[in-house]
């Protein structure tokens, strides 16, 4: 189920933040600003090599530090990861590139793992930015494949466009 945020995605106190990319090259959008924070996210996508829609690449960026509260000594317990997410094969400027199928799998993907670790899960509006997609229809797939798993949606404004 989608819970919407108000905020940057970049601020995020969840463990994994996916992001969309497309098959191609990093240099727009939300995976620009990603990429500036977290060059390793970028130099990971480039070294890739070939990328297919649909496909997930997990990157570690950091831990979060915790401080036990017995003794006060700090301690990294839970991974942060940024997630690149293929979900179109091209890009542009005008037109939808956005592959539905692809939001699909990669949203049934990251949730199995977080799932499967206990891990939250944040992302901006995937595939409706430049991507160009619906955000109705991209909505209904991740509430459809996310069940009861919480989706944080983080939006720069309040309201849901």
């Amino acid at each position: 189920m989608i819970r919407y945020q108000q905020g940057n995605v970049l601020l995020c106190k969840e463990d994994v933040l996916m992001h969309g990319v497309n098959c191609r090259r990093m240099g727009a959008g939300v995976a620009l600003t990603i990429s500036n924070r977290w060059p390793i996210v970028k130099e990971m996508y480039l070294g890739k090599g070939t990328w297919y829609t649909g496909q997930t690449q997990w990157v570690k960026v950091g831990g979060r530090i915790i401080r036990d509260t017995v003794n006060s000594t700090p301690q990294i317990t839970r991974p942060i990861y940024v997630v690149n997410a293929a979900t179109q094969e091209y890009y542009g400027r005008t037109g939808c590139y956005v592959d539905y199928e692809a939001i699909r799998q990669v949203f049934t993907s990251v949730i199995f793992q977080c799932q499967e670790n206990d891990w939250t899960l944040a992302a901006p509006k995937i595939g409706a930015g430049l991507a160009g997609g619906d955000w109705g229809r991209i909505e209904r797939i991740i509430n459809e494949v996310s069940g009861d798993f919480v989706v944080n949606i983080y939006v720069l404004r309040t309201d849901r466009s």
